[in-house]
C-alpha cells in the first residue's frame, strides 16, 4: 500500500499547505479560489521574482463578500497586483485549483468566517489530479490558461486534445480602482473577527434573545375636549357645574379589560422564554422557537379578536356619548345658536341644530375602528454578541437558566477564541514596541 503523503490522492490543503506548494514550484504556476490569504500571496509574490510573473496565472472572486466571508484578504490581492502578476476575476468562483509545474490539485476552499482551516489526515478537502485532468482543468478554466497548457504541452498529441478544448468561464481584467474601492469599504467597515464570529454562532445555535409585548391596548381613558363653538358662554354657575369643556368618553361599566391579554401574554413569556438580567433581557432556546412561534399566531388571533369586541363595544359608547351631549346641549343652542349655525341655517330648526351638533362633535369624537387600530404586538428577535459572551455573569446566569444543556463544549470553544483575541493583541504590542 502506497505510504508516501505526497502522493496521498486524498490530502488536506490549508494555507500552510499552499505555502509548500507555491515555494516547491520551479517552472509555471496557477491558482484559482475565491480569494487568497496574505501568506500564500507572499510567497506567489516571491516565486514571481524566482521564475517571473509572466509564469504566474492567479483567478479571484474579487468581492468585497469573499473577503467578508474569509476567503481571502483584500491586502494579499493587492500583494499580487503591485508584484506585476496575471490576475483575472471570475465571478462567483467557489471552488480552487492549484497547479504547480506538473501537479495540480482541486480542494474547496475555507470560509474562516463559517470555520477554522482545517489541520491533519483528518479534514481532507481536496483530491490530486491526473495530468490528464490537469491540462483539461487549465484548457476549460480561461483562454489565458489554455494558452499556457498549450505552451507546457509535450508532444503533438497534447496539443490537439487541449486545442480541441473549451473554456467554460471568461475572466475579467481586474482594474487598481475595483480593488481600491474594496479595500476603502472593508477599511470603513472592518469584516467581524473569524475566530470570535465562528465563536458567537455556537452559542447561537443555541439560543436567541427575545421580547414581546401588547401596545397600544390601554383604551378606557379617552377624554375629548367639547367645541368651544358649543361651548355655553355667559351660562349660569348652576349650568357651569353641570357641564365641563371635556367629557370621559368610555363608562366604567363597558367590558374592554385586556386581562385575558395580558394573562395569555405572560404564560407565554414565563412558558418559553427565561430572564437572564435588567440588561440582558429573556432568552429563548432555538429549539422552542416553533412552538413560540405557534403559540404567538394563536395570540395575534386572540388580539384580533379582542379588537373586533373593543371595538363594537367602545363604538357603541361613542355614539350613546354624542346622543347624550347632543341632549345636553340642544337647548341652550336652540336659545343661543353660535354664528356658524345661523351662517348655514338662518334661524334654525330643532332638526337644524340637531344635525349640527352631531356634525361638530363627530370632528372630535373618533371611529373606533382608529382607536383599536393601534393594539399591536411587538416582537423583538435579537442573536447574541460576542462582547455580551464575555461577560461571565451571562454565561452563568444561561447555565442556571438551562441546566439540563451541557455548555462546557461551546464555553471551552469560547476560552480558545479568547486565546486567540489575547495572541493577536499580545503580537500588536509586540509590533508597536
Amino acid at each position: 500500500m502506497e505510504n508516501n503523503i505526497e502522493n496521498q490522492f486524498f490530502k488536506q490543503i490549508n494555507t500552510n499547505e499552499l505555502c509548500k506548494l507555491i515555494s516547491l514550484t520551479k517552472g509555471f504556476l496557477c491558482y484559482a479560489a475565491p480569494g487568497i490569504q496574505i501568506e500564500p500571496a507572499k510567497h506567489i509574490a516571491e516565486l514571481a521574482q524566482r521564475i517571473g510573473p509572466e509564469s504566474i496565472i492567479v483567478f479571484l472572486d474579487i468581492d468585497e463578500k469573499v473577503m467578508r466571508m474569509g476567503y481571502g484578504d483584500i491586502h494579499a490581492v493587492q500583494l499580487l497586483q503591485d508584484s506585476g502578476i496575471l490576475l483575472k476575476h471570475i465571478p462567483g468562483l467557489r471552488n480552487g485549483l492549484i497547479v504547480t509545474d506538473e501537479s495540480g490539485f482541486s480542494y474547496t476552499p475555507t470560509a474562516l468566517f463559517l470555520e477554522k482551516e482545517g489541520t491533519g489526515e483528518q479534514s481532507l478537502n481536496a483530491l490530486r489530479l491526473m495530468p490528464e485532468q490537469i491540462k483539461e482543468a487549465m484548457a476549460r478554466l480561461s483562454p489565458a490558461s489554455k494558452a499556457i497548457a498549450l505552451a507546457q504541452a509535450k508532444t503533438v498529441e497534447d496539443k490537439k486534445k487541449i486545442e480541441m478544448l473549451t473554456s467554460e468561464t471568461q475572466p475579467i481584467s481586474v482594474d487598481k480602482k475595483t480593488i481600491d474601492i474594496i479595500s476603502s469599504n472593508l477599511e470603513a467597515v472592518p469584516p467581524a473577527k473569524f475566530d470570535i464570529a465562528r465563536q458567537v454562532r455556537v452559542y447561537e445555535a443555541y439560543f436567541q434573545y427575545v421580547d414581546i409585548s401588547l401596545e397600544g391596548a390601554s383604551v378606557t381613558k379617552k377624554r375629548i375636549t367639547i367645541p368651544k363653538n358649543i361651548q355655553i358662554k355667559n351660562a349660569s354657575k348652576e349650568l357651569n357645574d353641570r357641564l365641563n369643556t371635556s367629557v370621559e368618553l368610555i363608562g366604567k361599566d363597558v367590558n374592554i379589560s385586556k386581562i385575558d391579554l395580558t394573562n395569555e401574554i405572560t404564560n407565554i413569556r414565563n412558558n418559553f422564554t427565561k430572564p437572564i438580567n435588567r440588561i440582558h433581557g429573556r432568552i429563548i432556546l432555538k429549539s422552542a422557537l416553533p412552538l413560540f412561534k405557534d403559540r404567538i399566531k394563536g395570540l395575534k388571533e386572540s388580539i384580533e379578536k379582542y379588537k373586533k369586541d373593543v371595538a363594537e363595544n367602545i363604538q357603541a359608547e361613542f355614539d350613546k356619548t354624542k346622543e347624550e351631549l347632543i341632549k345636553l346641549h340642544l337647548p341652550n343652542t336652540l336659545k343661543n345658536p353660535p354664528d356658524s349655525l345661523v351662517g348655514l341655517w338662518g334661524k334654525p330648526s330643532e332638526e337644524n341644530v340637531k344635525a349640527w351638533l352631531d356634525d361638530e362633535l363627530s370632528k372630535v369624537i373618533p371611529k373606533a375602528d382608529s382607536i383599536v387600530s393601534n393594539i399591536k404586538l411587538y416582537e423583538s428577535y435579537k442573536d447574541v454578541t460576542y462582547d455580551t459572551l464575555k461577560n461571565k455573569d451571562f454565561i452563568e446566569k444561561i447555565r442556571e437558566a438551562y441546566p439540563h444543556i451541557d455548555w462546557d463544549q461551546a464555553h471551552q470553544e469560547f476560552l480558545a477564541a479568547g486565546e486567540e483575541e489575547k495572541a493577536d493583541s499580545n503580537k500588536a504590542e509586540t509590533e508597536k514596541s
